[in-house]
């Protein structure tokens, strides 16, 4: 799987001495106060 990152950000990053690959998904934005279960 090709993982390409969003611009400005790094596909790989590094936490506490360990690397994680980032992989963004893209989501709708939900309003505050928003019912949550009506979003699913």
């Amino acid at each position: 799987m090709e993982f390409i990152a969003n611009t400005g950000k790094k596909v790989e990053i590094e936490v506490n001495g360990k690397i994680y690959l980032r992989h963004a998904i893209k989501t709708r934005f939900i309003k505050p106060r928003r019912e949550l279960y009506r979003c699913f």
